[in-house]
């Protein structure tokens, strides 16, 4: 824990080579006890890490190739949907809108499937905010509107915050000044 604990500190403080090497660690722990979800939660902690050092590829692969096969063997269909979030989220980084798209779909298709809502509020705001920076405004709009109304029935402020921000930009580009400010 206390291991986990400062990788995140040291992941706060954008140190992360050594974040990485605490993470490799404890994925050598998590492979260790045998336990499937642990092992491809340390490969998604891991290839976050790897986006954030600009190394997009091996991070899509280590969830692709990784984690996703290991979170179907063992049939853990929530932390699947979360990685798919955080392959959307490399994906995201890395200005590749239309594949971060089709895989924050993949985890919203599984979510309704598995009746799993959690994630609903952060999948909609993720793909308002890539129709955002494709420029397509009016589906950015409508999907953000609609995270907006997940996140606030769901207490979720972080998505409520970020979503009214990105609302009040789009408000600003098609120069509704009045919108922006509400």
């Amino acid at each position: 824990v206390l291991q986990a604990n400062l990788a995140s500190i040291l992941i706060f403080n954008n140190n992360y080579t050594e974040a990485k090497i605490l993470e490799e660690e404890l994925y050598l722990d998590a492979k260790k006890s045998k336990s499937l979800t642990n092992e491809a939660n340390s490969h998604v902690k891991l290839a976050l890490l790897e986006a954030y050092s600009q190394e997009y590829t091996n991070a899509e692969n280590r969830i692709i190739r990784k984690a996703i096969p290991l979170f179907n063997r063992a049939k853990d269909y929530d932390n699947k949907i979360n990685a798919w979030i955080k392959l959307g989220k490399i994906y995201t980084l890395n200005k590749k809108y239309i594949q971060a798209q089709w895989f924050l779909i993949q985890a919203q298709e599984l979510a309704k499937l598995k009746n799993i809502a959690k994630y609903d509020a952060q999948i909609e705001f993720m793909l308002g905010y890539a129709k955002f920076y494709q420029n397509n405004l009016h589906m950015s709009e409508k999907e953000l509107t609609q995270a907006l109304k997940l996140a606030q029935e769901n207490g979720n402020k972080y998505i409520e915050i970020a979503a009214t921000q990105m609302l009040g930009e789009i408000a600003l580009k098609q120069n509704k000044i009045d919108d922006a400010e509400t």
